[in-house]
């Protein structure tokens, strides 16, 4: 009897089974049309790119607080860099000297900010020249100088020289520059006997100016680097150490007027020759803002520098062709990957950020803000492979700006400029040269993440 029920429990039970899953006007199915079964997650990293060395017409660089002096000449990259550093020097107010009063020495202070870029094991020496000719406030219209602006003459004899042993990310002490003994006894002179007697202190500063018209901070030959120094009235100054009836006192002129001093920067391009792995002399064509100069002409890099005005575009014409596909796209995630060429930063140690600003057909950048999505997410990282080197690069996500361009449409191809924070464009020489993506696996490519449904 028992195996009676039990074979007909096992007939009954599948069939009772298989009539409560089938659907009924209260079954209701969960997910099956928020899911396609035909959709698929899609990552590419073989969108067309292309890349070009643009230059800016020009960087202010005065008004900085900052006076870069040096050379770095390295003839197989992109650096063949002077910079000279010039500024006015004003009166301390409306002073008055003892007629009785000599001067024992004249030393000119200088403060390091601990930049440095170039080859800083060797000494450092540093020249003091006084001007020949006035930093005039009409240069441009908005009275500002850039580091394209012309050099302002100075008398070849050297004022004042020093020999330094530069001290990378070290604040140092103060630099004191003693100026020569006969020049300091001349323009005491002038000060005491011709400055120090007029009426106000607008009437002092003209009567110093058209005698002293400033001093230029020359680097020596023998320097194969650039260094930094702060330019402000506290930190760069003349001093003149008086003493009159047994009493000793100083003297101090210092700059007056910030947009009186800038950094002269002369990127003298390497010639072309066999050594010339990148072609870099090609980029003196680079004479309008607009001109660009394809990857494909310098050795598939292109140039990326502070202070000079190069920079990096990256044009990416057919991007919008996702958008036609029988397939809607979604995209997840968006990421620009810049490899550095191997090589290029054995000397000069790869800047920690890039940052990256939308731009357009003339090269036009908006340089307030970046333009992507999040400002802060516009930092390139620097990724460092310390083992083997090939997967040093740059991650950018530029998600933000990708799922911008299939939303709004334009003729313009997009396009994104590679360049550093202005403030680093002012007072910097930081670099990078940037493999294109066509000689080898790890080089520039945007990656793509996108949802396909």
């Amino acid at each position: 009897m028992n195996k009676i029920w039990l074979a007909l429990l096992c007939f009954v039970l599948p069939i009772y089974i298989f009539n409560a899953c089938k659907k009924g006007p209260d079954n209701f199915p969960v997910g099956q049309e928020l899911v396609n079964v035909n959709s698929d997650i899609v990552v590419n990293d073989t969108t067309t790119l292309h890349c070009y060395t643009v230059k800016s017409d020009s960087i202010i660089t005065s008004g900085t607080g900052e006076a870069l002096v040096g050379q770095y000449q390295d003839n197989l990259t992109l650096d063949n860099i002077t910079a000279t550093s010039y500024m006015q020097l004003g009166v301390p107010g409306n002073f008055t000297i003892d007629p009785s009063a000599v001067c024992d020495s004249a030393v000119l202070f200088l403060h390091s900010n601990t930049y440095n870029y170039g080859d800083t094991i060797p000494p450092f020496t540093l020249e003091v020249h006084k001007l020949n000719e006035n930093i005039d406030n009409n240069l441009n219209i908005n009275g500002f100088r850039y580091n394209t602006s012309k050099e302002v003459g100075y008398d070849a004899q050297i004022l004042g020289q020093l020999t330094i042993f530069p001290r990378p990310g070290v604040t140092s002490k103060d630099i004191m520059i003693t100026i020569d003994p006969t020049v300091k006894n001349s323009l005491f002179d002038i000060i005491k006997n011709q400055v120090a007697y007029q009426p106000d202190a607008t009437t002092k500063l003209s009567k110093f100016l058209s005698y002293f018209k400033g001093i230029a901070l020359v680097s020596s030959k023998s320097n194969n680097a650039v260094l930094g120094f702060q330019a402000s009235s506290t930190q760069l100054y003349l001093r003149f150490y008086l003493r009159a009836n047994q009493v000793s006192s100083n003297l101090d002129f210092a700059i007056a007027n910030p947009n009186l001093q800038f950094n002269h920067i002369n990127d003298q391009l390497p010639s072309s020759t066999p050594n010339n792995l990148y072609h870099s002399d090609l980029l003196s064509k680079l004479i309008k803002p607009t001109d660009v100069l394809s990857s494909s002409k310098t050795g598939n890099v292109t140039f990326c520098q502070a202070g000079t005005g190069f920079m990096t575009k990256f044009e990416f014409p057919y991007i919008r062709n996702f958008q036609i596909s029988d397939k809607r796209i979604k995209i997840l995630r968006a990421e620009l990957l810049l490899y550095p060429e191997k090589g290029t930063y054995k000397n000069i140690p790869l800047p920690p950020k890039v940052i990256m600003y939308v731009t357009d057909d003339i090269n036009d950048i908006n340089w307030g803000v970046t333009g992507l999505a999040n400002p802060d997410t516009a930092r390139a990282q620097l990724f460092v492979d310390a083992l083997y080197g090939a997967e040093t690069s740059y991650t950018i996500d530029i998600t933000g700006y990708v799922t911008s361009l299939f939303q709004h449409y334009s003729d313009q191809v997009p396009a994104l400029m590679a360049s550093f924070l202005y403030a680093d464009n002012e007072t910097k020489l930081k670099r990078v040269i940037i493999s294109d993506g066509l000689k080898n696996a790890k080089s520039t490519r945007l990656r793509l993440t996108y949802w396909r449904y």
